[in-house]
């Protein structure tokens, strides 16, 4: 099973979904997920699509860490794709710089 992890901007955007229904069908998929299970697709620069065909065809975009850790960058829906794709990738590349500037200002032994 893998760890999962939520940005801010995933977090805000779940809770901006008013219908509950919908946020537990989400919900439903990203456990799914954990297990290695669910409707994927690769979209570059790292950032994998977890689609969900209900409603207006909901899209998760996160990263795998490790292998073990999943990291939900952001949510949408089809009509968004094309801008969440770009926005995931854009997290993405802040997320390692922010990782190589934590791993310069470490001590070294």
């Amino acid at each position: 099973m893998k760890t999962v992890k939520k940005t801010k901007h995933f977090s805000n955007w779940l809770s901006e979904i008013k219908d509950d229904k919908t946020r537990a069908i989400i919900a439903q998929h990203i456990v799914r997920l954990e297990n290695g299970l669910g409707d994927v697709k690769a979209v570059g620069g790292g950032v994998r699509e977890l689609r969900i065909n209900v409603g207006p065809g909901w899209r998760v975009y996160f990263i795998e860490v490790e292998g073990y850790v999943i990291v939900l960058l952001l949510g949408g829906n089809k009509s968004t794709q094309t801008a969440d794709i770009n926005k995931a990738r854009q997290m993405v590349t802040e997320l390692k710089k922010s990782a190589a500037a934590k791993s310069a200002a470490k001590p070294t032994k």
